[in-house]
């Protein structure tokens, strides 16, 4: 059974091209994506046609990975063609004609105050009906934040890293809401790079130091956030905020949250936070 790579990231490409050990095992499936991992705890993804590209992930020509008979013995390796799946009929195939994908991070020179203020109504008018424990951990989120503008504005480095880490892994779901908040908040201070590269370091520094705080898939989102690696939805909202693309600006802001189950939203409020910060 071959299916087709119909894009990937460009450091993946990379990787496949150059690296002569290729070999990662089956982590965990859902109906559209499929995570793999490799001995060092590198993570690719592979994500069902219709969805972002993203940091080591390919987009493959199917629609649902469903029918995909996979176990735990299955391992990802490479091919002259394409990539194998071992014990298994699957190839992968990487054709000439490939679709490399290669962000490239727009500069806010100024911020739309506008934007926020449609960011901040959408979330109030879809990020509703929440649990109570939900509701708490937004609380904790928010008292979290309120201590890291108190560190930041201070030049406190040691408390930001402090603070930083009190959010990774708090929440529910596969990615919590403490780690998606912060991968928005990295968003916003990397296309306002110029103005952040003590609090970055901070940031990367105390989230090197946090893998035991998440989980696996989480935690490689974090680590890719730290780098400036972000995926195509999230690329694509950064480029309109920093345009000033009004027309662009509500479909850029429903792509981000129809990501996930809760983690959309949490994105969005974490970069929202940030473009607020240092406005």
């Amino acid at each position: 059974m071959n299916h087709t790579v119909l894009s990937m990231d460009e450091c993946l490409t990379h990787q496949w091209q150059s690296c002569e050990s290729f070999a990662y095992r089956l982590h965990s499936r859902f109906s559209h994506a499929i995570n793999w991992m490799n001995a060092d705890g590198e993570m690719v993804t592979f994500l069902s046609e219709d969805l972002p590209n993203g940091p080591n992930t390919l987009i493959v020509d199917i629609e649902s990975f469903d029918n995909w008979a996979l176990n735990e013995s299955v391992m990802l390796t490479k091919s002259s063609q394409g990539l194998l799946l071992s014990n298994t009929n699957i190839n992968l195939l990487i054709r000439e004609d490939l679709q490399i994908w290669h962000p490239k991070f727009p500069k806010l020179s100024k911020v739309n105050g506008d934007a926020i203020l449609a960011i901040h109504l959408f979330l109030s008018l879809n990020n509703g009906d929440l649990q109570e424990i939900e509701k708490k951990i937004y609380y904790q989120l928010d008292d979290n934040h309120r201590a890291l503008c108190q560190a930041i504005q201070a030049k406190n480095y040691d408390d930001v890293i402090l603070c930083i880490q009190r959010n990774i892994g708090l929440g529910l779901g596969l990615t919590p809401s403490g780690d998606d908040r912060l991968v928005g908040f990295l968003l916003g201070c990397y296309i306002q790079s110029r103005r952040n590269i003590d609090l970055l370091e901070a940031i990367q520094k105390a989230i090197a130091i946090s893998h035991d705080r998440t989980n696996d898939i989480s935690y490689a989102m974090l680590k890719c956030a730290a780098e400036g690696r972000f995926n195509e939805w999230l690329m694509a909202l950064s480029e309109v905020i920093c345009h000033h693309d009004s027309k662009a600006l509500d479909d850029a802001i429903q792509n981000v949250f129809s990501i996930g189950s809760r983690s959309g939203g949490d994105m969005l409020k974490g970069f929202v936070l940030s473009l607020e910060l240092f406005r």
